[in-house]
């Protein structure tokens, strides 16, 4: 019971924090399929290091890679975002910081709880290699400030190289657009 009020507490936190972002940035969806798919692949290949147990059979996509965790990784990536982008003025370079600094605050407390409710295990290579230090309160493994940092800057790179490719591609387009129109005024 409790992992179904889980799994549909992110689905209904992913929806209303999305809901919400559109109503401020109406590019917030395309960022948000962006960052999903980041956080996909990067949940696909680095499958093996542990064990997403315990969801319902329908929120697995390919063996234990979960679509919900999916939705909640990117939920946490882009709602800290947009924070940042909202209320902090400062250079890229440094937002970036910024974002990893807000998502990993975010990533640490949802680590936490997949951990306690028994949904993520380390696969046995993994443990084995801990340092078995942990977290207090938390109970979440001290390597959890290390691999959570790195796995949010690439799927933050990830989702902002992408963002930049389709800006300069629809800047080309609206170049060649504007061309358009001069060369038909001119006719």
């Amino acid at each position: 019971m409790i992992i179904q009020i889980f799994e549909i507490l992110v689905i209904l936190l992913s929806i209303i924090i999305l809901s919400i972002l559109q109503k401020y940035d109406k590019k917030s969806m395309k960022r948000y399929i962006l960052i999903a798919i980041g956080v996909l692949i990067f949940e696909l290949f680095t499958q093996p290091l542990w064990n997403n147990r315990g969801l319902d059979f329908w929120a697995y996509i390919y063996h234990d890679v979960s679509w919900i965790l999916t939705l909640g990784w990117s939920s946490i990536i882009i709602l800290s975002m947009f924070i940042v982008d909202k209320y902090v003025r400062i250079k890229e370079t440094k937002k970036f910081f910024l974002y990893l600094l807000i998502s990993g605050i975010f990533s640490i407390f949802a680590e936490a709880l997949v951990l306690y409710l028994g949904i993520r295990q380390y696969s046995p290579e993994i443990y084995a290699v801990m340092s078995k230090i942990y977290i207090p309160i938390l109970n979440v493994p001290i390597e959890t400030l290390y691999y959570i940092p790195v796995f949010i800057a690439l799927i933050i790179g990830f989702a902002r190289y992408f963002e930049m490719s389709f800006k300069k591609e629809l800047k080309v387009l609206d170049n060649l657009t504007k061309s358009d129109k001069r060369r038909r005024r001119k006719k």
